[in-house]
C-alpha cells in the first residue's frame, strides 16, 4: 500500500496542474444553475416575461417545474439521454427496445464522428510533448 501513495500524489498534482478538470468542473457547475433558473421562469410569470428568449427555450424544451424535468436535465448533462451516437446500431437492431428508423445521415455521423476521434488521437500521439 505504501507505494501506492507515491503514485496518488502524483496523479493529484497532474490533476491541480491541469485546466482541463476545472473547465469540467465549471461545465457541470452550470447544469444545475440552469435548471434552477428554468424552474423560476416556469414558477414566475413576472419573470417569464422579463427572460423571454430564456422562457421559449424553457417551453421548446416541453420543461416544468417539478423534479422529474430537473433530475432529466442533469441526467442529459451527464450523458445519460435518450440517444447516444455510437448507440446508433442498437437503436436500429431493436435491441435498445422499440426499433427506430434511422436515416443514412446518422450512420454517417457515426462514422465521421469515429474517424475524426481516431485521426486526433494519432495527431495528438505524434506531436504532443512527452517529456513532461
Amino acid at each position: 500500500m505504501r507505494t501506492q501513495f507515491p503514485a496518488l500524489r502524483a496523479e493529484l498534482i497532474k490533476i491541480k496542474r491541469s485546466s482541463i478538470v476545472w473547465v469540467t468542473f465549471l461545465a457541470f457547475a452550470l447544469a444545475p444553475l440552469m435548471g434552477g433558473v428554468f424552474l423560476l421562469i416556469l414558477r414566475d410569470p413576472e419573470a417569464s416575461t422579463r427572460a423571454d428568449a430564456l422562457s421559449n427555450k424553457v417551453r421548446m424544451m416541453q420543461f416544468s417545474a417539478d423534479w422529474k424535468s430537473y433530475l432529466g436535465l442533469l441526467t442529459q448533462t451527464v450523458g445519460y439521454g435518450t440517444y447516444f451516437p455510437w448507440s446508433i446500431p442498437g437503436l436500429y437492431s431493436g435491441a435498445s427496445g422499440t426499433a427506430v428508423q434511422l436515416g443514412s445521415t446518422s450512420y454517417l455521423l457515426l462514422g465521421l464522428t469515429s474517424l475524426i476521434g481516431y485521426a486526433c488521437t494519432v495527431f495528438y500521439w505524434k506531436y504532443a510533448d512527452q517529456s513532461k
